[in-house]
């Protein structure tokens, strides 16, 4: 991967050892998206890691909010939190509308 398009560090860290490492894994996945897109890869694979990028989202997603609840976080925080949930999804097919685009008229 030469260039990154989001890249870790130490602010992103929960202090939650598995949370950090599914943060570690959408990192590398949407890097590997944005890659795929860059070097105009097939449709077909840039759907695929766009379908896996998402489906891991969801699922870390679910879990994170699931572990907030169940240590008694504040609702109104979960409520909050799952909105930049939403919101990071929406995101992810704006940068493959975007960028898809750009390849495309090159």
């Amino acid at each position: 991967m030469a260039t990154k398009f989001i890249v870790w560090s130490k602010i992103f860290e929960s202090g939650v050892p598995e949370i950090d490492a599914e943060h570690k894994m959408l990192f590398e996945i949407a890097n590997k998206f944005y890659d795929n897109i860059r070097h105009g890869d097939s449709e077909a694979v840039v759907f695929e890691t766009l379908n896996k990028l998402v489906r891991y989202a969801e699922r870390h997603f679910r879990r994170e909010e699931k572990m907030l609840e169940e240590i008694g976080y504040p609702e109104d925080k979960v409520m909050h939190h799952k909105a930049q949930h939403q919101r990071l999804i929406t995101q992810i097919f704006e940068v493959w509308e975007t960028q898809y685009e750009i390849v495309e008229s090159v």
